[in-house]
């Protein structure tokens, strides 16, 4: 939340600013340390709506992944992690491109349905915000399917799925 960032990175957020800095510094003869590093930075920096800034180290962080190649599910989260960035700039195009070309990396690297949750119910928030709302319940419906055959358990990601369905249900 907010408030939690907030109290983590300083009112005004200098500590994602700093650590930036340092890293500029002093990790660029260690990619695999300064990808991981850039993309704690970047979620800090979305964190606190600072949107332009977290894209930036999110996309230098999915550069350094995509050259280093170490870890396919780490670019399909750093993937997922930019569509986020992309959906708080409003740029819903490229929010769904990002999600979709996560999704294509997830199921490339059976990763299960449980790491599709997360970006189908981002893809359906982009229906959603345009006011596409069959488009948007089918990818709710979907990501509630995934949910449900991957956590026996309640899940906050089940929770946001019956609560993202209902609205469009509502509006339709």
């Amino acid at each position: 939340t907010w408030g939690q960032a907030r109290a983590i990175y300083g009112r005004d957020g200098q500590l994602p600013e700093i650590v930036r800095q340092r890293v500029e510094r002093e990790l660029a003869s260690s990619p695999d340390v300064e990808l991981e590093v850039r993309h704690t930075i970047g979620n800090a920096y979305r964190s606190l709506a600072r949107y332009e800034d977290a894209e930036r180290q999110l996309e230098r962080a999915l550069l350094l992944e995509r050259q280093l190649r170490l870890n396919p599910l780490r670019e399909a989260r750093l993937l997922t992690d930019l569509a986020d960035v992309r959906l708080g700039l409003a740029d819903y195009d490229g929010a769904a491109a990002r999600y979709h070309e996560s999704m294509m990396i997830y199921r490339r690297t059976g990763a299960g349905d449980s790491a599709l949750v997360g970006p189908l119910l981002g893809v359906g928030g982009t229906h959603h915000v345009r006011a596409q709302f069959d488009s948007a319940a089918a990818y709710f419906e979907r990501a509630l399917a995934a949910g449900q055959s991957s956590w026996r358990t309640p899940h906050p990601l089940i929770a946001s799925s019956f609560t993202s369905l209902g609205l469009v249900r509502d509006m339709q």
